[in-house]
């Protein structure tokens, strides 16, 4: 049963908005709303998949990805009016016709200048409440008034934020109907807290959407589900059992160490001065300038080793493109040490599911195989295994990247098995 304080909140209020017959929706007072398991689910079993009510292809993807299906593509359509939104072919742009016939004529008159993901992303959710509406529970008007802002929480920094991209919405729009700037405010508050960035396979980020159903998710510091992405559909994807009457709760909160000797303005300084290295290293990413990539994250990881835990995130963060890095000079041993480092960070921040852990495995997998030691591939397939294992709860067995990680753990044990019989062979002799 529920505990006293739980109120149910009827399924048919929302069996118009993604929410599968084995959850349901209730209302607490420590969590608010959330989605709570009906039945027991399986390890690895679909929970919800929606749709997004919204979304825009990232401004990094933009040339080499469709603008609706988000999947990367080498022969891509351009738009013939406003020349910036991109399709694999005529069905994904006339399934986005509907949202881009807003923002078209606004994207060729500020031509070349382009706005950002969020500003285009309101505009397309302010086209939604035009069209035409579904049945929705609480005397809501549209989809986007089942969302919370937390508005009066924010404070004037972020509203003089807000602000400004509102000026941008405005603009995109010109011309056409009286622009509501209350309701653009609302729209852009709500996106603070609602929107997902959404991933491929490989864990960079290829769009921005707003999903309704998925949006009464909470946080839990251990999850007992994970997101994943096919294409711009959202699938929460069970990473244990779940009982009935429990809560899907996929997401972690990550907490930076600090440093007992110091103080916290001395810890909040030199975290600063490593995000502002950050920016550094992101501009000589582009530049593909690997020496140069490797020679300022190394700085930046040594003025921090003095301040900061080795957990820090900031510190985590400085690794990922020296490794990145490591790995484009094809520097297979400092590429693996620094995989290793990473590791532990990715183990304390992460839950054991989430997609990130498992790719890392896979690098710190195929990094032990380009190395080659028989010492070295018995721990390359140390880590596939564990690969191997999530991506079949988080992806599924089908799934390219699983089917990939499957290939290389083979891959591993047959060259072990050869050696180990080659040495016997010659023993023997």
């Amino acid at each position: 049963g529920l505990d006293s304080h739980v109120v149910f909140r009827p399924m048919a209020d929302w069996s118009d908005l993604s929410i599968p017959a084995t959850v349901e929706v209730r209302s607490s007072e420590g969590f608010g709303r959330g989605l709570y398991a009906r039945s027991q689910i399986r390890p690895g079993a679909d929970i919800l998949r929606d749709e997004p009510y919204a979304h825009v292809l990232s401004k990094a993807e933009r040339g080499g990805s469709c603008d609706y299906c988000l999947r990367s593509s080498g022969n891509l359509l351009r738009c013939g009016q406003c020349k910036f939104v991109r399709y694999c072919g005529q069905s994904c742009q006339r399934h986005d016709w509907p949202l881009h016939k807003v923002e078209c004529k606004g994207l060729a008159r500020i031509h070349p200048n382009h706005p950002s993901d969020t500003i285009r992303l309101v505009v397309r959710i302010l086209q939604k409440r035009v069209g035409r509406r579904k049945q929705l529970p609480e005397d809501a008007e549209w989809e986007m008034d089942l969302l919370r802002s937390h508005r009066e929480s924010l404070t004037e920094g972020v509203r003089e934020e807000v602000a400004i991209q509102l000026l941008g919405v405005k603009k995109l729009l010109e011309g056409r109907e009286p622009f509501d700037a209350s309701l653009g405010f609302d729209v852009l508050c709500k996106l603070l807290c609602n929107t997902y960035s959404i991933y491929n396979e490989e864990l960079s980020a290829i769009g921005t959407a707003v999903y309704i159903g998925p949006s009464l998710l909470n946080h839990s510091c251990e999850p007992n589900c994970v997101v994943v992405y096919d294409g711009p559909t959202f699938r929460l994807r069970a990473t244990r059992e779940i009982q009935p009457g429990e809560q899907e709760s996929p997401f972690r909160r990550m907490y930076s160490a600090k440093g007992d000797h110091l103080s916290q303005a001395e810890i909040d300084g030199a975290m600063e001065k490593g995000l502002l290295e950050l920016d550094n290293i992101g501009s000589l990413r582009k530049t593909e300038d690997w020496p140069a990539v490797a020679s300022v994250c190394q700085h930046s990881l040594e003025d921090q080793s003095s301040m900061l835990h080795p957990l820090n995130v900031v510190t985590a963060m400085t690794l990922e493109p020296l490794l990145l890095s490591y790995i484009e000079l094809s520097d297979w041993q400092r590429a693996l040490e620094t995989a290793e480092k990473l590791s532990e960070p990715y183990l304390s921040y992460l839950f054991r599911y989430h997609p990130a852990c498992a790719v890392h495995l896979v690098k710190l997998g195929k990094l032990r195989q380009l190395i080659g030691s028989t010492e070295q591939l018995e721990l390359s397939i140390k880590d596939l295994t564990q690969a191997v294992d999530r991506l079949v709860v988080v992806y599924g067995r089908e799934n390219p990247l699983t089917k990939q990680a499957i290939e290389m753990l083979r891959n591993s044990q047959l060259e072990l098995v050869h050696r180990k019989t080659a040495l016997v062979k010659d023993s023997v002799q």
